[in-house]
This record gives C-alpha cells, structure tokens and sequence, in this order.
C-alpha cells in the first residue's frame, strides 16, 4: 500500500513538473518564426546603389488621386507626397524638394518623353486650378496626341530648378507651360498652344530622339552581356 502512495506522488511530482515547462517555454509558430527571421534580413544586400535607389524611391503621382475628375494615367504629378492624402497646405521638406527635383530632371532626360507637356502650378492658384480643368475636360483628346503630360507643384521642388546659374527654367509665374519636342523645350501661353506647337515640330526632333534611344538600348544590352560573361567568367 505504502509503494502505491509513493508511485501515485512520483507521478504527481512529474506532471506539475511537466506543466511548469509548459508555461515557461511555448513553442513559436510558423509565422512568428519567419518574421524574426525576416526582420533580421536586409533585402539590399549586394545590390548596387543605383539599384537600391530604384526600388526605394516612389514613382512619380497619378495627378487623378489628387483631383479625381482628371482620367487616371494620363497626367503624371510631381507634388508633396503627402499631397495624395488631401494635404495640399502640408510644407515640403528640403529633403523632398531635392528628391522631387530629381525626379524632373529624370523626366525631362527621359527619352520616354520625346513629346511632352509640362505645367508647373500651386495649389493656391486660380489660373492653375482652370488649366486643370481644361485637363479634364478634354481628357478624350488627350489621350490620343501621344503627348506625355506631367503636372508640377513649384512649391514642392528644389528652388535651385528655378533660380541659380544653370535653372531648368526661369520661374516667374504660375501656372508656366513648357512643352518639349525631342531634345528641344519652349514655353508656351497656354495648353492648347503647347499641343499645337508639338503637333507642329519636325519629326526630325522626333526622331533624332527615338534614335539616341535605340543606341541607349544597344549600348544597355551591351553591358547587360558583358555583366554576365564577367560573372560567367568568375563561375567557370
């Protein structure tokens, strides 16, 4: 009898001993596993700065997410990016104004952009707010000139865009036009003139652009080829 009391308290003794361990160390599951692991890992490791900077930096607004009554993509925007939220009034950082800045100039080198229109604005303008308007009205005919438009919030780019030795255009007003036809710009008076003038251009602006392009392409694949004989090289 005695042996029974002593094996009923072994017993005993190993499942209070069982449930302490239980308590003290729970299993993680599956997911919580793999987000510690994640949050550990840097997803930029051995990939270029040019690249990192690609995959790190936010494309350029849809302008309809900020006036819905525009056609969605078909008017780029280069704004404060809080902008899309409804803050118009929200001041831009330095730091934003430089990237934004950047991103212009990326626009207008871009070969993508042979034909382009590009209105600088502010939000507090009224001539600004009817160009808009005339955007929206006649999105149909937009649509189909093969013209890259782009809207851009002078308040929200870096000054030196527009004052300094070497502005991309002297601002003196808004909303001020500019349209660009191959490697050439003019400013213009109004959204109409813009189109006409482009639809009026050489096509050996055209042209002349689409054929730097070609040779960028080439010279890209080019590269691209050498890269992976290089790496084949280092394999083999």
């Amino acid at each position: 009898m005695q042996c029974l009391w002593v094996g009923i308290a072994a017993i005993a003794i190993i499942y209070l001993m069982t449930n302490q361990n239980r308590n003290v160390y729970t299993r993680p599951s599956r997911l919580e596993a793999l987000s510690g692991m994640i949050s550990r890992v840097n997803p930029f490791v051995g990939v270029s700065a040019r690249i990192q900077r690609a995959l790190t930096t936010d494309h350029l607004i849809d302008a309809s997410t900020v006036w819905p009554d525009l056609k969605p993509g078909l008017i780029s925007l280069i704004d404060n990016s809080k902008v899309s939220k409804g803050s118009t009034n929200e001041p831009t950082s330095d730091d934003e104004k430089k990237e934004n800045y950047r991103k212009l100039l990326e626009y207008v080198e871009s070969k993508h952009n042979a034909k382009a229109c590009i209105v600088i604005f502010a939000h507090w303008c009224p001539h600004c707010k009817t160009i808009i308007q005339e955007m929206a009205e006649k999105a149909n005919e937009l649509s189909k000139d093969g013209i890259s438009y782009l809207l851009v919030n002078g308040e929200s780019v870096s000054q030196e865009a527009f004052t300094g030795p070497n502005p991309f255009v002297s601002l003196q007003y808004y909303p001020t036009i500019l349209c660009m036809t191959g490697n050439k710009g003019k400013q213009v008076s109004s959204l109409t003139e813009a189109r006409e003038t482009i639809a009026s251009a050489p096509d050996d602006d055209i042209e002349e652009t689409k054929k730097d392009e070609k040779e960028e392409s080439v010279d890209e694949e080019t590269d691209k080829s050498s890269s992976i004989q290089d790496v084949l090289a280092q394999l083999f």
